[in-house]
């Protein structure tokens, strides 16, 4: 696996919440991520505005917010301007 920017790791993540609510564990594991890791990158993204977290049976969630389909959004369409790295 190459190595990954930090804002290919976020693409990842919210990818991840696209299609709903998701735990830290789960969505570490699509980012292909340590969970520590994970975790502090979450924490930034929910300042941000990126993504919301919700205590829902004594766990947290994550949910993908507005903001964050936007960033998605550009993101993909700065990559798709620039040549694929390899």
């Amino acid at each position: 696996m190459r190595n990954r920017c930090r804002h290919d790791i976020i693409e990842a993540i919210l990818e991840a919440v696209r299609d709903g609510k998701k735990g830290i564990t789960e969505i570490c594991t699509y980012a292909g991520i340590p969970v520590d890791r994970g975790k502090k990158i979450m924490e930034l993204l929910v300042r941000y505005g990126l993504l919301v977290s919700i205590w829902e049976k004594r766990r947290e969630i994550f949910e993908i917010t507005p903001r964050g389909y936007e960033w998605l959004g550009i993101y993909r369409s700065l990559e798709s301007m620039l040549p694929t790295r390899e």
